[in-house]
């Protein structure tokens, strides 16, 4: 495992944070205006609003939703050559280190496994046994990999750790990157395969290499 900088998650984290209409109701960010129900706070009305609209409205707070990072590792034994699944598994574990040291929730996958992790040692114990997958469908099953921890958070940045991906996987980021906050990929191999514009690429043929090249390009 290596030190790496977190994965930007998209500018300084506020204080309020970003909110969806998944968010838990009562908290302090402000998420939109609706109509008055009754039982409804009445310090929560918005009187600009309901002079506008003719009828009471009020705030509605939530719970902001916390950034979380989600890393994919693609456990399929084609896309690896070499000892590169072994590199790719210590950047995987760097990663989850890196989440963990900036305060936001680690979630780890694996693409051929229903095995997963949500805290920062839960994924390193995890990474410690993981083995490759001879006939693994790796990354042709990314978007049903992420879709629960998208149902769960809009808050999401999203890392693919990888070896050499066919065309059609990095389609498949292009599709997904409107839906995360960032997208991280790392290929451990060379030449790279051209990653999709707006999604942060690394490839290197070491984890060593690998670190060296994140943190020059990532944000301290």
């Amino acid at each position: 495992m290596h030190y790496v900088a977190p994965v930007p998650i998209g500018g300084p984290r506020d204080m309020e944070g970003p909110t969806s209409g998944r968010s838990p109701q009562g908290g302090s960010a402000f998420h939109s205006l609706r109509d008055y129900e009754p039982g409804d706070d009445t310090r929560l009305i918005d009187w600009k609003a309901t002079a506008r609209t003719g009828s009471l409205t009020v705030r509605h707070n939530v719970v902001p939703d916390e950034p979380r990072h989600l890393i994919v590792l693609d456990t399929s034994a084609q896309v690896y050559s070499g000892t590169s699944f072994e590199d790719a598994v210590r950047v995987a574990a760097s990663l989850c280190a890196a989440a963990g040291r900036a305060g936001f929730p680690v979630d780890l996958r694996l693409t051929d496994a229903p095995d997963r992790a949500d805290s920062e040692l839960g994924a390193l114990d995890l990474l410690s046994g993981v083995d490759c997958v001879a006939s693994g469908a790796g990354l042709s099953g990314l978007v049903g990999v992420v879709e629960d921890v998208l149902m769960l958070s809009d808050a999401t940045a999203l890392s693919v750790v990888t070896g050499r991906p066919a065309p059609e996987h990095l389609d498949l980021l292009a599709t997904l990157r409107p839906r995360f906050l960032t997208i991280g990929f790392v290929q451990i191999c060379e030449p790279p395969s051209v990653a999709p514009a707006g999604v942060i690429s690394v490839s290197a043929p070491t984890s060593e290499r690998f670190a060296a090249a994140w943190n020059h390009l990532a944000p301290q």
